[in-house]
């Protein structure tokens, strides 16, 4: 999710978490169907395939954040820190009343 700090400036968080061994259950892919990727694209270099990316946790004490990550996008952005692609981001007229996230998605894959 992306949150809206001013006209054509959103920031992105992205949380870093320790996880407690063996206190997850692995769920299959939830994402698989979805009009922002092409069926079959691995989301995660670093998974082989996309159905052991979904985690599900059901104690919170069992989940610790270590690190967050914060990316400034839209026309606000500095494109020196957070890359040319990012400062692109705007709303699109033909996406007006769609989260600004499906920009986002529809950007990347023009890419």
């Amino acid at each position: 999710t992306l949150l809206q700090l001013g006209p054509d400036h959103w920031v992105q968080f992205v949380f870093k978490v320790r996880v407690k061994p063996y206190s997850f259950k692995v769920q299959g892919n939830t994402l698989s169907s979805s009009n922002h990727w092409e069926s079959g694209l691995q989301l995660d270099p670093n998974f082989e395939h996309n159905e052991s990316l979904e985690w599900v946790i059901e104690r919170s004490k069992d989940v610790m954040v270590v690190g967050l990550m914060m990316r400034s996008l839209g026309a606000a952005a500095d494109s020196s820190m957070f890359g040319e692609v990012v400062a692109q981001l705007a709303i699109r007229p033909s996406m007006s009343k769609a989260p600004i996230e499906y920009a986002w998605t529809a950007l990347l894959r023009e890419r």
